[in-house]
């Protein structure tokens, strides 16, 4: 496990709509406070990322892009708490609002369990 204070990393959610269905990989985000998460999109609609929790461990709670745009970036704040969080990728298909779930994972500082 990696430790707080250690060199940071980027993490790359790959992001497409296939047969009406949004499909990302990976589906879970492992990060420390301080790394960088991107999701990677094919600019032929507009995109969301939406966290649900009232306190986001990222540098924001909504970003969206217009169709054209491939890329929303974003830090893990500093203080971020650790935990589970859930997050919501939209995407416009049409005249249809596609939706998926996956989750951000926020390790405890120095590997603990918290």
């Amino acid at each position: 496990m990696r430790k707080v204070g250690g060199p940071k990393k980027s993490f790359t959610v790959n992001v497409s709509v296939d047969r009406g269905e949004i499909v990302f990989e990976p589906c879970c985000i492992h990060v420390l406070p301080g790394d960088t998460i991107a999701w990677k999109f094919d600019g032929k609609r507009a995109f969301a990322i939406i966290v649900k929790d009232f306190m986001s461990p990222l540098q924001w709670g909504t970003k969206v892009i217009d169709m054209g745009a491939k890329l929303i970036r974003s830090g893990v704040v500093a203080d971020a708490e650790y935990g589970l969080f859930s997050y919501t990728i939209c995407a416009v298909d049409g005249d249809k609002l596609l939706v998926a779930d996956p989750e951000i994972i926020v390790h405890p500082p120095n590997g603990g369990r918290g």
